[in-house]
Formats: structure tokens, sequence, C-alpha cells
């Protein structure tokens, strides 16, 4: 088979499905042949087909290039991504890619075994990545954050500075003003207040519902506050007892 293509380009310009002759001339399988701008390459067969990328040798036959030479030859251009192994062309690694500066990872990612993983939650609280809200949380066996309760950092005898005893009164505030909020909103604590001092500007009528619905109010309020109250006293003698 014969084949005439352009020097530069190396499009294919005509095809000629013979066997190798040696008194075939370039002419005869392209009329128009140049022989500054073309040049002709043959294979041995009728139907043998051209490699993929080849040299023409002088006596113009088709000799094939490996992937390297093609590269080198500026025939083949490599994807950023891709290399040559033993002639083929591969995927770059992970490692290989990131070295390049081709992909880079997020700072919560890591490669292990050339795979792109997440840090486990340890290694992401160890570079500052994940903040816990010490001391109530903490990281388990399972690499998972679980939580404290402040009873539990009683119990435990994790409450062994004045700064942690701060952050339990605190927390036991928050938690109580909570549950207070649950029950009686701000705005509608206020309006049982109101509502009970005007009742008691009014002369104190009675079969009026509003000094009790001010008095259950309180009661309930007292209630919620006494069911922490053992343990704020247990902080604070903890915290009395702490170095300053």
């Amino acid at each position: 088979m014969y084949l005439v293509r352009d020097k530069t380009s190396l499009e294919a310009l005509a095809y000629y499905c013979v066997a190798y002759h040696s008194e075939i001339t370039a002419t005869d399988v392209y009329a128009q042949f140049n022989a500054k701008t073309m040049e002709i390459a043959w294979t041995l067969g009728a139907a043998e087909p051209f490699p993929n990328y080849f040299r023409v040798a002088p006596n113009h036959q088709a000799v094939a290039l490996t992937l390297a030479e093609a590269v080198a030859a500026g025939h083949l251009r490599l994807q950023p991504q891709e290399k040559l192994v033993a002639d083929r062309i591969v995927q770059k690694s992970n490692r290989e890619l990131l070295a390049e500066g081709l992909i880079k990872l997020r700072p919560q990612q890591k490669l292990v075994d050339d795979q792109i993983t997440d840090k486990t939650l340890r290694e992401q609280i160890a570079e500052g990545l994940i903040k816990l809200n010490e001391p109530f949380e903490y990281i388990n066996d399972k690499d998972e954050i679980e939580y404290y309760t402040i009873a539990e950092l009683v119990q435990k005898k994790r409450i062994d500075t004045r700064a942690v005893a701060d952050q339990c009164l605190l927390e036991l505030g928050q938690q109580l003003e909570g549950a207070i909020a649950q029950e009686y909103s701000a705005g509608y604590e206020t309006k049982l207040t109101k509502d009970y001092l005007i009742w008691i500007s009014d002369a104190k009528p009675v079969d009026d519902r509003r000094e009790q619905k001010f008095l259950t109010m309180q009661q309930r309020i007292n209630a919620i506050r006494l069911q922490n109250k053992a343990l704020r006293g247990q902080i604070k003698a903890i915290r009395s007892a702490l170095k300053a």
C-alpha cells in the first residue's frame, strides 16, 4: 500500500492500494506530487495498514515509531495527566498529579495509597480544621464527635480549672434559659408580669385570672431552676477548691 502525505501536517493526501513494487513512483500515487512539500511511503502488502505513527525511511518504507518517538517527533501530544509506560499511554498517579500541581487537595483531604480520602476527625482537629467545643465535645475511639453532659464532666472529674468551671456554669445558665423559654417565651413572660402589675394597680379584683397565671408561671420557673440547683452547687464547690 502507498500513501502520499503532507510533510508538515502529516495529512494523508492520497492512498494507492497495491502491493509494493519498485517501479511505482510518487506521481503514480498522486499526480500533483510535490517533493518539496510532500512525501511518499509504502508498506509491503496491498492491504497492509500504515502504523499509527511512522517515519519514512530513505527507501520510503513506512517505519513504525514507538509512542515515545512519536511524542518526541511531535506527532503525538500527551494530555497533562498522561504519561508513557512500556510504550503505553497511562494515567499519572494522583501523587504525580499533585507533585505537578495538576490537582490540589482540599484542606480536609489526604493521599493514602494514591487514593484521595478525607482525613480523620482526629487529624482535622489536630490541624485546627475542626474546633471542638471543649470541654463538652470529644472524639471517641470510632473517630466520632461525642458530647459530655455537665453531670458527666463532674462525675469524670474533668472540671480541672476555674475556666472550665465557668464554662459549665455558663452552659447551665443557657440550658436553664432555654428550658424556661420553651414554656414561657420572653414576650409571654413579660406579658404575664405586666398583667399582674396591672391587676395590683386595679386593686386586686377577685375572680381575676391574672394573678393565678403569674403565680403559676413563677412556680414553674422556680421548679425548672431547682432541677439543676444541686449540680450548680457541685460546680461552684469544685471551682472554689481550684486555684485561680
